[in-house]
C-alpha cells in the first residue's frame, strides 16, 4: 500500500509499478511531471483511489493486469489523456478528467472494462479528434454507464462526449450525459 505521497516535478513517471498483484495506492498527489503521473503495468487487482494527476504528461496509464480499479481520482490539465486504460476487466468509477489536452478517458485494446459515474469536461484542449470518453480500436464488451461528458466552457473544446471508433465493438453505452452546456450538442 502506498498512501499520502506528494510528488512534484519528477522527470520520469512519478509512480511506476510493473508486475505483481493487489497493489493499493490512495490519497497521493502528482503535480507537473512530464511523463505519466501513474504508470501501472501488468499489476493484477491494483486499486488506485482518491489520487490526483495535474499538469503532467498524462494522468493514469494502466496497461495489462486484470481487475484494476480506479475510484475517486482527478486528472486535469495534462498533456495526454487523463486516463489511458489498456487493461481488461478494469473498473473506472467516480473519477474526474478535466481540461486534458487529449481524451478525458481512452480505452483501447481491452475487454470488459466498466466506466461508471465519471465526469469528463473540457478535454481535447488540443482541438483534435479527442473526446470526453473514447473507445478506441480493440475496446470490446465495455460498459459505459451514468458518465457525464459535457463541456461548460464558453468555447467548448470537448465537442464529442463519447466516441466509439471503428475497431471497437459490442459495447454497452447507456444513461450517459454528453451535451455541452453552451449548445446542448456534443455527442455522436
Amino acid at each position: 500500500t502506498l498512501a499520502g505521497l506528494d510528488i512534484r516535478g519528477w522527470s520520469g513517471p512519478a509512480l511506476s509499478v510493473s508486475g505483481g498483484r493487489q497493489l493499493t495506492v490512495q490519497d497521493c498527489r502528482v503535480l507537473r511531471c512530464p511523463a505519466a503521473a501513474y504508470a501501472i503495468r501488468d499489476v493484477a487487482e491494483a486499486r488506485i483511489e482518491t489520487c490526483s494527476a495535474v499538469q503532467g504528461g498524462s494522468g493514469f496509464e494502466v496497461d495489462g493486469g486484470r481487475g484494476v480499479r480506479l475510484f475517486g481520482n482527478v486528472a486535469g490539465l495534462n498533456q495526454g489523456a487523463g486516463y489511458a486504460i489498456r487493461s481488461s476487466g478494469a473498473w473506472v468509477a467516480a473519477n474526474n478528467a478535466n481540461n486534458n489536452l487529449r481524451d478525458g478517458i481512452v480505452v483501447e485494446n481491452a475487454a470488459d472494462v466498466v466506466l461508471a459515474g465519471n465526469t469528463c469536461a473540457g478535454n481535447n484542449q488540443a482541438g483534435e479528434a479527442h473526446a470526453g470518453i473514447r473507445l478506441a480500436g480493440g475496446a470490446r464488451n465495455a460498459r459505459l454507464l451514468f458518465n457525464n461528458c459535457g463541456d461548460d466552457q464558453i468555447r467548448a473544446t470537448q465537442r464529442v462526449g463519447i466516441r466509439e471508433e471503428p475497431g471497437a465493438g459490442s459495447n454497452e453505452i447507456r444513461f450517459n450525459g454528453t451535451a455541452t452546456m453552451a449548445t446542448r450538442r456534443g455527442h455522436e
